[in-house]
Order: C-alpha cells, then sequence, then structure tokens
C-alpha cells in the first residue's frame, strides 16, 4: 500500500500542475524546478479553481511525506480511506476542470469498486 500512495499522491499534484498550466501559468519556478504541490495550490486560488477536498489531499499528502522521509507502513485501513479520497477527487477533477472522463481511460470494474 506503502506505492499505491506515494504514487496516488504524486498523480493529484502533477493533475493540480495541469490546471495550473492549462490555465496560462508556468509550473516551472526556475528553469530546472516545478512548483511543489503547495505552490500549485497557490496557483490554483489565484485561478479561481476550488478544490474542496483540499484537506483530504493534505493527510494523504502528509502519510507520503511518512511513508517517503521516515519509513512509515499505512495500516490498510488508513490507505482504504486515502485511496477512496484520492478516487474520487481524481474522478471530480479530471471531469470539472480538465474536461477528461476517467472512464474512458480505466477499466469499468475497477471504477465501480472505487467510485
Amino acid at each position: 500500500m506503502k506505492f499505491a500512495l506515494m504514487h496516488t499522491d504524486q498523480a493529484i499534484e502533477l493533475l493540480l500542475k495541469e490546471r495550473v498550466r492549462v490555465g496560462g501559468m508556468s509550473i516551472y519556478k526556475n528553469p530546472k524546478e516545478t512548483i511543489s504541490i503547495w505552490g500549485a495550490y497557490d496557483n490554483l486560488v489565484t485561478l479561481k479553481v476550488a478544490v474542496p477536498e483540499k484537506p483530504d489531499l493534505e493527510m494523504l499528502h502528509e502519510e507520503r511525506n511518512g511513508i517517503q522521509h521516515k519509513g512509515a507502513h499505512p495500516t490498510s485501513e488508513d490507505a482504504q480511506f486515502y485511496m477512496d479520497k484520492a478516487i474520487k477527487f481524481i474522478d471530480r477533477f479530471c471531469r470539472d476542470e480538465l474536461g477528461v472522463e476517467i472512464a474512458d481511460h480505466l477499466p469499468t470494474e475497477f471504477l465501480e469498486k472505487m467510485l
């Protein structure tokens, strides 16, 4: 579950950055470094893009930090909580902010279990 949470958090960060980019703002702090997830949130405020799921996504990001930097091992219950929140956010954000239906890209049986 560690890698699932880490990769899911990374996917969310990339989706947020893509919305910043689509909104006409740069995702680069300098030629070699992109903004962080926190920078993406700040830019989305400027773009007037609401992320009501932010409190749950922040908790997922902190869980990821614990896994990556402290060797934490999430419980299956915690992992399920974060994955449920993340998939619902990804579905909504892709549809509402990026015009992409994830159902067009993921197997139906997966989505039925997750959404």
